[in-house]
């Protein structure tokens, strides 16, 4: 049953950050697709995510208010959130004239975990 509801919370959460359109994209192009997934986390702790080793010190996103690391390769942020592993990205659209930098890709994925991660628990 926890699990269905943080779905649903996700779910909505998500709707709710690309109907506010999470891009600062301008002009009659789509707004980005935000995603985001939830898994437990692995029991072996050096397990891999993705077939990658995120979850490591050098990934971690300082500043916020929970454990969160960006998976450059992914380009999509994981957050570890009571036994929970969260991941968020927002992808831009693939024919968008306007393609927006890493960094500005990263800080969509940050805003849109800020908005889901407080209400899971």
């Amino acid at each position: 049953m926890t699990t269905r509801i943080i779905l649903i919370a996700l779910t909505s959460a998500a709707v709710v950050a690309g109907a506010a359109g999470c891009s600062k994209s301008s002009g009659p192009t789509p707004a980005p697709t935000p995603t985001s997934s939830i898994n437990p986390m692995p029991t072996d702790p050096n397990a891999p995510v993705n077939h990658f080793h995120v979850i490591q010190p050098q990934n971690q996103i300082p500043g916020l208010g929970y454990a969160a690391y960006w998976f450059g390769p992914g380009q999509s942020v994981n957050v570890v959130k009571n036994g929970l592993l969260l991941n968020f990205q927002v992808q831009d659209n693939p024919g968008s004239p306007r393609a927006r930098s890493v960094d500005e890709l990263k800080a969509d994925d940050i805003k849109l975990a800020d908005q889901i991660v407080p209400r899971v628990g």
